[in-house]
């Protein structure tokens, strides 16, 4: 189900625009309250990362591949804690390597 409150918010460039014309932060309009009806990218990750674990429990996930966007603390550690405590990786560089244990 699509968030309404998302047509609402302004433009994406909005923000930037009312910067160049020199209009204050505290007159710029403000960023939108998450609406808990409606989780975001990452919430919904974790909500099928879960029912997934639920309901394929003879599935062994040993880590997590994620890309930029979920690259925070709270959803790595979040989506770790589903599994027991796995690795989950995001953003490599091309110079690091990953390792993984053959058992």
């Amino acid at each position: 189900m699509t968030n309404p409150t998302l047509n609402k918010k302004p433009g994406v460039g909005e923000d930037e625009r009312l910067k160049k014309q020199g209009v204050a932060k505290k007159d710029r309009p403000k960023p939108l309250e998450q609406n808990p009806d409606y989780p975001g990218k990452p919430q919904l990750a974790l909500q099928m990362r879960s029912q997934f674990g639920q309901w394929h429990p003879q599935v062994r996930v040993k880590s997590i591949v994620a890309d930029a966007l979920y690259g925070h603390n709270k959803f790595m550690d979040a989506a770790s804690a589903l599994f027991g405590g796995i690795q989950v990786i995001s953003q490599l560089n091309c110079n690091q390597n990953v390792r993984a244990s053959q058992s």
